[in-house]
């Protein structure tokens, strides 16, 4: 999997892997409460202070932590895609367009896998918790639309600074 993400489409692939990888995060994060329960419900905890209060605001932490790395592996695949290399401006359009369709087909799942978190009976027992997975789904769907239409927006940009600059390679000659 390591040659995948290097080369000419690099950056690209970086991005579906993030980008899906989001979608996986999410869906498998009701597992990991289900383990932090277990892991809560543990019968002499309350004696460790330190590593009960660590259990209270591990969930938190692990979740947005994972959201922010897959963001930044997001970011850095654009960045590496973005000088140009490997993948025409042209396709980061139909990328883009592609990706909003499949963005918008996935975020039920998203929503569902939040909302089992959310209705799970244990969720008041770590520190806010259900206030972050409530504003993650609107951070979430804000997120890949955004990057889906500034996708669009930069292939468009640069389709129109190639027609340009063709135009007065034209008129010099």
């Amino acid at each position: 999997m390591n040659g995948i993400t290097k080369g000419p489409l690099g950056g690209f692939m970086g991005m579906v892997f993030t980008f899906l990888g989001i979608v996986l995060w999410v869906t498998l994060f009701g597992s990991i409460m289900t383990m932090f329960d277990n892991l809560l419900g543990y019968a002499h905890l309350s004696s460790f202070t330190l590593l009960s209060t660590l259990y209270q605001i591990g969930p938190v932490i692990i979740f947005l932590g994972m959201l922010a790395a897959l963001g930044w592996g997001y970011y850095k695949g654009y960045m590496s895609s973005s000088k140009g290399e490997g993948l025409n401006f042209l396709m980061w359009i139909v990328f883009g367009a592609l990706q909003i369709i499949l963005f918008l087909s996935l975020f039920p799942t998203v929503v569902t896998s939040l909302y089992t978190v959310l209705s799970d009976s244990s969720i008041s027992n770590y520190i806010a918790l259900g206030t972050v997975i409530q504003i993650s789904a609107a951070i979430i769907f804000l997120g890949g639309l955004f990057a889906g239409g500034w996708n669009i927006a930069q292939g468009v940009k640069q389709v129109r600074k190639s027609n340009k600059n063709k135009a007065q390679r034209e008129q010099q000659v």
